[in-house]
C-alpha cells in the first residue's frame, strides 16, 4: 500500500485521498480509502452538473439515484458487514442529498440482521428490486441490484425522445451496464459457473 500510495501522491487523487490514507495507517482499514474516492466522484460530478447548462433535470434524477444506491451500498458494508456503530456508519455517507429521505438511511443504518435491512428497502420506491432476494445472496448481488436500479433509470430516461441529452445521458449508463455485464461473463466462464448461477451477476439480463 505504501509502494501504492506513492504513485497516487503524483496525481489528482492525493488531494481527495490524503486524510484517508492517514486514517488507513492508522487503523488498517482500506474502506476509509473506498469511502473517500466515492466522496470525491460525487462532489466532482456535482460541481460538474451545476455548471452545465446542458444538463437536464432527467440526467440530475440519475446523478442523485446513483448517490442513494451507493450509501446502501455502503450502509450494508458498514453495518451488517464490518459491524460499526450507527453513527459512525451515518459518518461514511455521501454527504448529499438524494432521492431518498435521510430517515431510511438513519432507520437503515440502525438494523442488526440483512432481514431486516431487506425489509426496509422493500418498502422504498425500489422495493420491487429487492423481491425474492435471499439473505445469503444479498453479499453478492447487492451492488448488481443498485446497478439495475439505475439501469432502469437510465432506459427511460433514454426513451425521452423529446430531449437530446436525456437520451445520451441514458445512453452512456446503459453502455456501462453492458460493458460490465461482458466483464462479469468472462468472469463466470473463468470460474465455470452455470447459466442459472452467473444470470443472477448479470445488470442487464432480463427474464
Amino acid at each position: 500500500m505504501e509502494e501504492l500510495w506513492k504513485v497516487l501522491e503524483k496525481t489528482e487523487y492525493r488531494v481527495p485521498l490524503e486524510n484517508a490514507y492517514r486514517n488507513y495507517q492508522t487503523s488498517g482499514k482500506v474502506y476509509y480509502l473506498l469511502n473517500a474516492l466515492d466522496l470525491w466522484y460525487f462532489l466532482t460530478m456535482k460541481r460538474k452538473l451545476s455548471g452545465s447548462s446542458f444538463c437536464t433535470e432527467g440526467i440530475r434524477d440519475l446523478f442523485y439515484l446513483q448517490i442513494d444506491m451507493t450509501n446502501i451500498e455502503w450502509i450494508y458494508r458498514a453495518r451488517l458487514l464490518f459491524k460499526l456503530q450507527p453513527s459512525e456508519v451515518l459518518n461514511l455517507l455521501i454527504p448529499l442529498r438524494g432521492l431518498l429521505e435521510r430517515q431510511l438511511f438513519v432507520e437503515l443504518s440502525n438494523v442488526s440482521s440483512t432481514e431486516e435491512f431487506l425489509k426496509k428497502l422493500s418498502q422504498t420506491p425500489y422495493g420491487k428490486f429487492f423481491k425474492d432476494v435471499k439473505e445469503d445472496d444479498l453479499p453478492f448481488v447487492l451492488e448488481r441490484i443498485c446497478d439495475r436500479i439505475l439501469l432502469d433509470k437510465a432506459r427511460r430516461l433514454s426513451n425521452n425522445l423529446q430531449n437530446g441529452c436525456d437520451v445520451a445521458g441514458g445512453y452512456v449508463y446503459i453502455r456501462e451496464y453492458e460493458y460490465k455485464d461482458l466483464v462479469t461473463i468472462i468472469e463466470t466462464k473463468r470460474y465455470s459457473l452455470s447459466f442459472e448461477e452467473a444470470k443472477g451477476y448479470l445488470v442487464t439480463f432480463e427474464e
